[in-house]
């Protein structure tokens, strides 16, 4: 039997920042889940093997993507552990996981796997909200409060919206990768192979490519870099545009 990684840790702020460098931290570490292979029961008990993703909604419940389940699991802040969903694998087939969850305030559960956006919801149905044709290439996801859905997708460097009524188009990318076209429509400029996603509250969206952070108004739908970019200082404290970004 192959080794098996088993624990899945969360770190837990304590204190505000940490220069880059220093030899000690004012972190505090704790094991959430992780230990055995038991579900239904308490979560330090039981196994996770290489969990990918993590999600809390606001109920404080976490959901964990696990890369060799490969299920989504639920931890309820009791503690307790348990099988969400199943992500679908192909006929006969295996190796498909989640590489993306998050969750909404309406207790929905959304997940990306192999070029698929699928939904849980609060009452554990799967359906699929978008993928397969128009087909997605390694699409991670962000949420926003009026239930919009944001994909990247690496192969194409294109960002999509997926509205609550199903309709997806591209927000960010014009299909060429590479990293022109700030402080111009979102639509014409570049995106160098975009991976995380992530949506403020005042719901513009920022995305992380090769080398640099990228933010996308949705009030004027302008792109501009907030993070990397031709900068080779490694070291906190500076501006963010100067700073270097490797992925």
């Amino acid at each position: 039997m192959s080794k098996r990684i088993s624990i899945l840790l969360l770190f837990v702020l304590v204190s505000a920042g940490a220069a880059f460098g220093q030899t000690s931290y004012p972190y505090v570490i704790t094991t959430l889940a992780g230990s055995s292979p038991v579900d239904g029961g308490p979560a330090k008990s039981a196994l996770l093997e290489l969990p990918m993703a993590v999600a809390v909604d606001s109920s404080g419940n976490v959901y964990i993507s696990d890369q060799n389940g490969p299920d989504i699991r639920k931890v309820t802040k009791d503690g307790t552990i348990s099988v969400l969903a199943q992500v679908p694998q192909p006929q006969g087939g295996s190796g498909v996981y989640a590489s993306s969850v998050q969750a909404d305030g309406a207790g929905n559960v959304y997940f990306t796997a192999q070029g698929v956006v699928y939904k849980v919801s609060p009452a554990g149905k799967r359906t699929t909200v978008a993928g397969g044709s128009p087909q997605l290439f390694t699409p991670y996801l962000a949420l926003d409060a009026a239930g919009n859905i944001y994909v990247t997708d690496m192969y194409y460097c294109i960002v999509r919206q997926i509205t609550p009524d199903g309709k997806m188009q591209t927000i960010a990318g014009n299909g060429t990768c590479g990293t022109a076209g700030d402080n111009g429509p979102a639509t014409s400029a570049q995106l160098q192979y975009p991976g995380s996603v992530a949506v403020d509250s005042s719901g513009d969206i920022y995305v992380g490519q090769q080398y640099r952070i990228r933010k996308i108004s949705t009030a004027t739908g302008i792109i501009t870099s907030v993070g990397g970019g031709a900068g080779t200082s490694i070291a906190d404290g500076g501006r963010a545009t100067t700073a270097y970004i490797s992925f």
